[in-house]
């Protein structure tokens, strides 16, 4: 029981000291590079996949 008070006040005092980043400057805005690119070809590449599959699906 006792751990476990010790436990929740340590985390409870942490959040004191926990500080979130400072703003981008104005002007700069988020860089869309590396991976949000790949993330789109590939919902791009599974939905052209998904919907080939859906087109020969209806041939048989």
């Amino acid at each position: 029981m006792k751990f476990l008070v010790s436990l929740f006040t340590l985390l409870f005092i942490s959040i004191l000291f926990a500080h979130a980043q400072p703003p981008p400057p104005p002007g700069e805005g988020v860089p869309i590079d590396g991976g949000a690119t790949l993330l789109i070809a590939s919902g791009v590449a599974y939905g052209i996949k998904k919907f080939r599959d859906y087109t020969l699906k209806d041939d048989k």
